[in-house]
């Protein structure tokens, strides 16, 4: 089996199983109302970062793979991706305080549009950083690529399930979307600091970069409709529920949803490990060779 595979799996296993920790301490550090709400605004934010993605997590991982392009060339076009992509949401976000600010002079509540852009920050900071992900993992490596967000910034909830419990009154969802936007932004930061795409590259080859920019935006359209079916419907099922159901019911739902989610990973897990060893039990004769099991 491929190591890269196999070290991908393993991080979006503990990743998950880490994000259900963190949720679940979480949980206990805030009321059932407030934990409803983060739960839809944190679904949401999910679910935004979708189309911020602009499909750019796929198209990137395509083009940067070409082993006929020289690899110089590859990291200056994942760079200049990235730039181009970074602008264009920064833009998107001042656009949508602008509108934000209008609305809330008319009639808009502060508090319901606070929210809103909690969660747009948090969706589209975790769009950019999947792509910056999928970028690093062509040049840096696996675990480069992985650890920062997997790891770094979902162990960053247990800092705020820390400060709840310090704090005289615990964070509200919306202060808890804008720290975890907070922690991630500095996460990619980081990422990006240490990675091979930070290296400034030539004035012709950042030229050549450009040139090539328009064939992975020409594919970019197709792939962000992929990622979106097939991630959308698990942050989906949890916005819909709120629309329905009370903030409290809400929060038990999202509760009830992970861990169904973790426990389905877990047989999913066992059976990656498994698999390739029930593969060999049979010896060459046809029967089950009862030595291999130990």
């Amino acid at each position: 089996m491929n190591v890269d595979f196999s070290l991908v799996f393993l991080f979006k296993v503990g990743s998950i199983g880490l994000n259900f920790a963190a949720l679940a301490a979480l949980s206990n550090t805030m009321s059932t109302h407030d934990f409803g709400l983060f739960a839809t605004m944190f679904s949401a934010g999910m679910l935004i970062s979708l189309p911020a993605m602009l499909g750019l997590n796929f198209s990137i991982v395509r083009y940067t793979s070409e082993a006929s392009q020289p690899e110089i060339n590859r990291i200056a076009l994942a760079r200049t991706a990235l730039f181009t992509l970074a602008k264009l949401l920064v833009c998107m976000f001042a656009v949508a305080v602008g509108v934000t600010m209008i609305a809330v002079w008319i009639s808009l509540d502060r508090g319901t549009a606070l929210a809103g852009l909690a969660t747009l920050s948090l969706g589209l900071s975790y769009g950019f950083s999947e792509v910056l992900q999928c970028a690093a993992r062509s040049f840096d490596g696996s675990y480069k690529a992985f650890v920062f967000r997997e790891i770094v910034w979902r162990s960053s909830f247990f800092g705020i399930v820390v400060a709840n419990v310090l704090l005289p009154a615990p964070l509200s969802a919306t202060q808890v979307i804008f720290v975890a936007t907070v922690f991630l932004i500095a996460t990619i930061g980081l990422q990006f600091a240490t990675s091979t795409l930070r290296a400034p590259q030539a004035p012709e080859v950042r030229a050549t970069a450009k040139k090539e920019l328009g064939g992975l935006w020409k594919t970019a359209p197709g792939f962000m409709l992929v990622s979106g079916l097939s991630t959308s419907s698990q942050y989906l099922i949890i916005v819909l529920a709120a629309l329905v159901l009370t903030a409290e019911s809400t929060a038990q739902f999202f509760t009830s949803f992970k861990t169904v989610q973790i426990l389905s990973l877990s047989a999913l897990a066992v059976n990656f490990v498994l698999t390739p060893r029930l593969r060999n039990l049979r010896n060459d004769e046809g029967s089950i060779d009862t030595g291999l099991i130990s």
